[in-house]
């Protein structure tokens, strides 16, 4: 259902064919829509600015954020990294969200591999999963 949803999404917005040159191209999402992006960048690697300035510009209004490299501090061996990198990564994910509630923009983890479907790495995704929902119950 998603997938087809994001696909009539693009298709108003993106012409096919000739265009009307008594159509103007819209710049904007209409504000009825929930209009998203899927941000790749790791929240400590994420241009948040760029981003909310794209935001703000296009009528954006929700994000899905990668939120994978939680997945690789767990897996860090050195303590001492894990610790920094845990903090380093919570503090930028808590700007990004307070700017983003502030903003009244959605925000949704995202995360996945298509390595986790191997036996091996079964346990990541209820990792993650009770990751993002201990996480929502601490910052509500």
């Amino acid at each position: 259902m998603f997938l087809v949803c994001v696909l009539i999404l693009w298709a108003k917005f993106v012409p096919f064919g000739d265009k009307d040159p008594d159509k103007p191209e819209p710049t904007r999402f209409p504000a009825n829509y929930e209009a998203a992006t899927w941000i790749w960048d790791s929240p400590q690697t994420l241009d948040s600015n760029e981003l909310f300035s794209l935001m703000d510009q296009t009528g954006l209004n929700t994000i899905y954020l990668n939120v994978n490299s939680w997945v690789d501090i767990q897996e860090e061996k050195d303590l001492n990294k894990k610790s920094n990198d845990l903090a380093s990564f919570e503090n930028r994910l808590k700007e990004i969200l307070a700017t983003a509630h502030q903003k009244n923009y959605k925000v949704h983890a995202l995360a996945g591999d298509k390595d986790w479907a191997d036996s091996d790495h079964a346990y990541l995704p209820k990792m993650m999963l009770d990751y993002v929902i201990a996480y929502n119950d601490k910052n509500p």
